[in-house]
């Protein structure tokens, strides 16, 4: 099995599609989807990451979201529920300051845009915010001192570290606007590219939709 990113073309090996809560995902409870070829897909100065997730509830490990060649963009703490994120090039956890504690039982969207000092540093702002399935808008959660700019993209999830079941995931060179991610919540895990709910297309550089898996490959529409 092969997921194709074609926003970029970023190839990625593949995980059976399951149905949970109404939507196909990917169950990431235990294991993670890592690029196999294609495209390099490498992090700017700016950026914005955005998944669809149903949290795995126990608190046993870390829960990673994605995670380039070094540092985490998105992550649980171990045996606790603190968002943030990882830097690996310098000091660890980062704390954004928001516990997921009742985002337990149902699809969430979780956002983070960077904001880094330069296109290469682990340094800069990185801000998070969510929003639960069937909600009108997603909420600014809290803030970490450290970004992932001049990482490439490698995985979703670690191993023994899964964050749950994931239905979608992209990825833009650019900060979205507040207005951008609420289109994104509107049109749920299974939202077209081509929608009545506008989605943001520009710089749109990697999407991938568990809906959109067919004979093994997985195919998201591209602009």
């Amino acid at each position: 099995q092969t997921i194709v990113d074609s926003a970029t073309g970023v190839r990625i090996g593949g995980k059976p599609i399951e149905t949970h809560a109404n939507y196909k995902c990917w169950n990431l409870d235990n294991t993670f989807l890592q690029r196999n070829g294609g495209a390099t897909l490498k992090e700017g100065q700016h950026y914005t990451h955005a998944i669809w997730i149903y949290w795995r509830r126990s608190d046993r490990g870390w829960r990673t979201l994605f995670r380039p060649s070094q540092d985490h963009s998105m992550i649980v703490k171990s045996g606790r529920k603190d968002l943030g994120m990882y830097s690996n090039r310098q000091g660890g956890f980062q704390d954004s300051r928001y516990d997921i504690n009742n985002d337990l039982d149902s699809w969430q969207l979780i956002i983070v845009t960077g904001e880094g000092s330069s296109s290469s540093s682990s340094t800069g702002t990185s801000t998070f915010y969510t929003g639960k399935l069937g909600s009108g808008s997603v909420t600014k959660r809290g803030t970490a001192g450290r970004v992932v700019c001049g990482m490439t993209w490698y995985r979703l999830g670690w191993g023994g570290q899964g964050p749950g079941r994931v239905a979608a995931a992209y990825q833009w060179n650019r900060i979205l606007s507040l207005s951008e991610m609420n289109q994104i919540l509107k049109g749920t895990p299974t939202q077209s590219l081509v929608a009545t709910v506008a989605f943001p297309m520009k710089g749109l550089v990697f999407a991938i939709r568990a809906d959109k898996s067919k004979s093994g490959q997985t195919i998201v529409d591209s602009a």
